[in-house]
């Protein structure tokens, strides 16, 4: 059965205002959508900085096609490389990682019980430190400073996480008699043997995941997440896991056939091998049953003084409602490798040192192609010389015979520069 979208009504100051689904849907889209573009030319150069740091040092980006190549190797060129920049990148991620911060509730004044309160909550921050392994998810963090210059700390409320508690199920919708299950009075569903069937939920907890910036889109014209006047998180994920959070509305998502350049760069990144792949080139189908999500979220503001949080997946609306933070805020801690004045997005440590790299490379090749010349160095023979091609070896206690008044000259190749 088609999906057919319902009105839906979110806290606007104009209490008129009804905002079904459709505009919802497009409106998210529309914004998202004007945004990929810009964003384009960063998921690129994001990628290049990590494919290079990973060891594939020869890669190119086309001008005309925008798509990442490898150039064909020539046979008579040598293609060195000495990976510098992984170890760069492995330093500068144990330096920002040597003393990971531990957090600590402020009281708000002197009085007792403020500090007793300020105390528990550290505790709490303790346990949740722990539980949500937080010195490992800083350590991946910081891999993705360093190598696209920003990352993300989603923290969130996962209604899938914490104990299970046991409820009783109940029928949803009108009572049509025709139910493959009994009911009883109060609406509860009765098994074979009159019971009324129990199930278990999950009571949820507070999770935190690295969100890298490929992710992440913002309203273009804000350099900090506080100030953007909407941010969004896209993802591309399974029907399976779709369904699974969403279960409700999550049936009606179907798969997309094209995903955005942020899923097909990180999908490359996950099947990189060597350093010599050339599947770089854009896939036209995929095969996984895969979907884009866009959590969009959006500030307060004299339309939507509760602001506004909204998710969409491939034309269904699965949540819209405000935002579901009391203190109001975007739930999004953004990291810098390098900032950069008047952008949002950071640089890499690695996108500075690309060029380095690439003239470190030349240079060993250049120095290998002259030893290989001078190891087959080259003569210069008079036409009647009289000696046979497989005389000249590198033995050398060969004795070459020539003809009386022939020349055997050995050419001599250009030394290499002192510096």
């Amino acid at each position: 059965m088609a999906y057919e979208p319902t009105p839906l009504s979110l806290v606007s100051s104009d209490k008129d205002e009804v905002v079904d689904e459709h505009s919802l849907i497009a409106e998210v889209d529309r914004k998202i959508k004007w945004s990929e573009p810009i964003l384009q030319a960063f998921h690129r150069q994001w990628f290049v900085n990590i494919a290079m740091r990973r060891g594939m040092q020869y890669i190119q980006t086309h001008t005309t096609a925008k798509a990442i190549i490898l150039p064909p190797e020539s046979e008579d060129r040598v293609r060195m490389i000495v990976n510098k920049m992984l170890g760069i990148h492995q330093t500068r991620l144990a330096k920002m990682t040597k003393d990971i911060p531990r957090l600590e509730v402020i009281p708000g004044s002197a009085d007792e019980d403020d500090k007793d309160q300020a105390r528990k909550g550290t505790k709490l921050l303790d346990w949740l430190w722990q539980n949500q392994h937080m010195p490992e998810k800083l350590v991946k963090e910081k891999g993705w400073d360093i190598d696209c210059g920003s990352a993300f700390l989603y923290v969130y409320w996962d209604h899938n996480a914490g104990p299970k508690v046991p409820i009783y199920e109940k029928h949803k919708g009108p009572i049509s008699g025709k139910e493959p299950y009994q009911i009883d009075a109060d609406g509860y569903m009765l098994d074979e043997s009159g019971q009324r069937v129990i199930k278990e939920i999950s009571i949820g907890d507070v999770a935190v995941k690295v969100i890298s910036a490929f992710e992440i889109i913002n309203d273009g014209i804000s350099d900090t997440v506080e100030d953007s006047h909407w941010i969004a998180l896209v993802q591309a994920m399974s029907l399976k896991d779709i369904r699974a959070q969403w279960p409700e509305r999550g049936e009606k998502v179907t798969a997309e056939r094209d995903i955005a350049t942020r899923a097909y760069y990180q999908r490359r990144l996950m099947s990189m091998v060597g350093n010599q792949s050339e599947f770089f080139t854009p896939e036209s189908t995929g095969t996984e049953e895969l979907a884009t999500v866009k959590t969009y979220f959006e500030r307060k503001s004299d339309k939507y003084p509760e602001g506004r949080y909204i998710v969409v997946s491939n034309g269904v609306l699965l949540e819209a409602g405000p935002l579901p933070y009391a203190h109001g805020q975007y739930p999004l801690i953004k990291f810098d490798d390098i900032e950069v004045s008047g952008s949002f997005w950071g640089i890499g440590t690695m996108e500075n040192i690309i060029p380095v790299q690439k003239g470190y490379n030349r240079v060993w090749s250049q120095i290998i192609e002259n030893g290989n010349n001078h190891g087959n160095i080259k003569l210069v023979a008079d036409k009647n010389h009289g000696m046979h091609k497989e005389a000249y070896d590198d033995s050398g206690n060969e004795i070459l015979e020539v003809e009386p008044g022939s020349n055997i000259v050995q050419l001599q190749p250009a030394t290499l520069p002192a510096h």
